[in-house]
């Protein structure tokens, strides 16, 4: 589940309130993050470390530096995993990934296609890129506007043999939302979801009473 807290007490009361298996830390939705690495000190379940760059035309402070410093002091203070963006800057990834190994913190290197829906050879070059980089999970994300466009993310599970990593791959917006589901049995191993309704960070997230509901009626 997606702590959405803009200060460190309000992310570690909402790791404490839910009861999903582990939880993912939008570092980039904070207003105040000089005490972040309480967050991961106080979480008592899995913690992915996320911290999305500034959206195209808008600077951060501190830009590209702040934003790892902050993505390796949540590695440093405990995340179990880490999020790093394919198309970083190779300075960046060769930072968190060395970090990582050194913390014993998962990497996710994760690719996301907001506009779009690759097609297939594109979507294997990009996962065969984040093996080369010696990612535990790849993510792969596409924005798929039919359903041909949906089930073609979730066809590269069909090529899982080729990896020795895990792979998050599904669609978004309402197009990709059955995509977020059908990930699960084809063996993504855990799904983003938000704490309720309204809460969502990204188009077609499912809350986790509607993920749980579903996989409980499908079971």
């Amino acid at each position: 589940m997606t702590l959405t807290g803009t200060t460190a007490d309000e992310c570690i009361e909402q790791a404490q309130q839910t009861d999903a298996d582990m939880v993912e830390h939008r570092i980039d939705l904070m207003i105040q993050t000089n005490d972040i690495e309480r967050v991961y000190r106080e979480c008592t379940r899995p913690i992915v470390a996320t911290n999305r760059p500034s959206p195209p035309g808008e600077r951060r402070k501190g830009g590209e530096r702040r934003r790892i410093g902050l993505l390796l002091d949540a590695v440093y203070a405990g995340a179990t995993h880490v999020d790093i963006e394919l198309d970083a800057p190779r300075s960046s990834l060769d930072r968190v990934i060395d970090a990582a190994r050194e913390a014993g913190c998962e990497v996710i290197v994760s690719r996301h296609f907001y506009d779009r829906a690759p097609a297939l050879p594109e979507l294997l070059s990009v996962w065969i890129q984040m093996q080369q980089l010696g990612a535990d999970i790849a993510k792969i994300v596409t924005m798929p506007r039919t359903l041909q466009q949906a089930t073609r993310v979730l066809s590269l599970y069909t090529h899982k043999g080729r990896s020795s990593g895990d792979l998050i791959a599904f669609g978004m917006g309402p197009v990709g939302k059955f995509t977020r589901v059908a990930a699960l049995y084809m063996g993504a191993p855990f799904m983003y979801v938000c704490q309720s309704d309204g809460q969502e960070v990204a188009p077609g997230q499912l809350s986790l009473s509607v993920m749980r509901g579903i996989v409980e009626a499908l079971s």
